[in-house]
């Protein structure tokens, strides 16, 4: 999936930085969108960028795609709101 460029103006809320220089990004939306998308992930590790409606379901997707993946150097929370 084409993340749409409003997930790249909006606030990180948590990450995960990897050895051969990927990421994943958990995104709290800005401005959610009418069918109530609210939260995005932006994964360049290969596998599929998603948005989601609920924090919860965001953050368990996060979470099991950096246990996942292999190489991990960083993993934060950052100081923006995450509701």
């Amino acid at each position: 999936m084409i993340l749409p460029k409003r997930v790249f103006n909006s606030p990180l809320i948590r990450y995960a930085t990897f050895e051969d220089g990927s990421h994943i990004n958990l995104i709290r939306i800005n401005k959610p969108y009418a069918n109530g998308n609210s939260y995005a992930i932006h994964d360049t590790t290969g596998g599929e960028n998603k948005m989601y409606r609920s924090h919860n379901k965001a953050l368990i997707d996060f979470y099991s795609r950096v246990l996942m993946s292999e190489g991990l150097i960083i993993s934060g929370i950052t100081g923006n709101a995450e509701y």
